[in-house]
């Protein structure tokens, strides 16, 4: 008889280590503006974010990590209040 899933063992699928970070984010919108957060999960695939204040966002923007001058582009992955999970978007992901 299958297992339901809540009797699972808890497994990680992700195709790439995530690392307990303390980063701060800034989100850029099409409209010029910003939203603030802080990325408290980082891998080379993507980051949970959590915002200052909950905002509703598009499924793309432009992220940038920790101060640095690199902006990612990222794909809204899921949302809950004001925290959510994006994956980056590379070029050769198209």
């Amino acid at each position: 008889m299958p297992q339901s899933p809540d009797m699972l063992p808890n497994v990680d699928r992700r195709a790439h280590k995530r690392h307990q970070v303390r980063l701060r984010a800034t989100i850029g919108l099409n409209d010029g503006s910003q939203v603030k957060g802080t990325v408290s999960d980082l891998s080379e695939g993507g980051a949970r974010v959590k915002l200052q204040s909950e905002i509703v966002l598009p499924e793309r923007f432009a992220i940038s990590i920790g101060g640095q001058p690199h902006i990612y582009r990222a794909l809204l992955c899921w949302s809950n209040g004001s925290e959510l999970g994006i994956a980056f978007e590379f070029e050769d992901d198209e």
